[in-house]
């Protein structure tokens, strides 16, 4: 994802909980990425670099077995997107 990659680790700011485990990454400009979703069981991943849905990007989840104990994302917005300094950025 490049050395400027934003990340999602597996921590809530406003609850204070979780381990803070990578759970995710992708490109600065949101294009390429990919986010456990644990307690589900997949992994989501994505590519917009030759387009959206249906207009040439790559995108899906492929499947491991699931436990309520695998760090990752809980829900939408559960575990914010931040910067290499920390600093949460607004969006999913």
């Amino acid at each position: 994802m490049g050395p400027d990659s934003i990340k999602m680790y597996d921590w809530n700011p406003k609850l204070n909980e979780g381990t803070g485990t990578l759970i995710g990454e992708q490109t600065p400009d949101r294009i390429r990425g990919w986010r456990i979703d644990g307690s589900d069981g997949h992994v989501n991943f994505w590519d917009w670099s030759n387009g959206k849905k249906g207009k040439g990007g790559v995108y899906g989840h492929d499947w491991f077995p699931a436990d309520p104990n695998t760090p990752g994302s809980r829900y939408i917005g559960w575990a914010p997107w931040q910067d290499n300094n920390g600093n949460i950025l607004e969006g999913n």
